[in-house]
């Protein structure tokens, strides 16, 4: 269940992710005497499943577990502590976006396209790797017929969704450096 999780995760089947996580979750709490020998799992699954929960846009709840396991912070290597405070800086970036990205979605369905691409704009400005924001100024861009900048906008989009399928692989592969991994779940947030 823990390494289908990635699996689920990986073609972005979140709901299947987030349930192994918990099914995996919950037999780690069974073993009250193998809790040392879970802890490492225990961490990759929690990780996992905020990482499905932010892609779904429950931020608070992604949240909820990064925060705790900031409580725990016994249980995580140097590394994962930094990481895991490095998230939470990255979801709260995120969440403030989205409520200016909703706005921007709402002018698109006005049919606003001017404003709707001014705030598209300004969401790129802060975050130019922003795949969503990119989808949705293509379409803007369509809208508009401004086919060569639809395109542009796809590309970029479907060049950021790559890049994070390829990364994703990083737990499988210990030649990866942390950084990438980051990398990875930065873009996923």
């Amino acid at each position: 269940m823990a390494n289908r999780s990635i699996c689920f995760l990986n073609v972005f089947n979140y709901d299947e992710c987030i349930g192994d996580c918990n099914i995996v979750l919950e037999y780690i709490e069974k073993k009250p005497e193998d809790k040392e020998k879970y802890t490492r799992m225990k961490n990759k699954v929690l990780l996992r499943k905020a990482i499905a929960l932010s892609w779904k846009g429950c931020f608070e709840e992604a949240k909820a577990i990064f925060e705790n396991q900031l409580k725990n912070k016994e249980e995580l290597s140097e590394a994962e502590l930094s990481t895991v405070q490095e998230y939470l800086n990255i979801m709260q970036k995120r969440f403030e976006m989205n409520t200016l990205k909703k706005r921007a979605d709402a002018e698109l369905g006005r049919a606003n396209i001017a404003e709707a691409k001014r705030i598209y704009a300004e969401l790129l400005n802060q975050d130019p790797e922003h795949e969503i924001v990119h989808a949705n100024l293509a379409l803007a861009e369509l809208k508009e017929k401004e086919f060569s900048k639809t395109l542009e906008h796809c590309d970029r989009a479907l060049e950021i969704i790559k890049h994070f399928r390829s990364i994703q692989q990083v737990e499988a592969n210990p030649g990866t450096s942390l950084q990438e991994f980051r990398t990875f779940i930065v873009k996923l947030l």
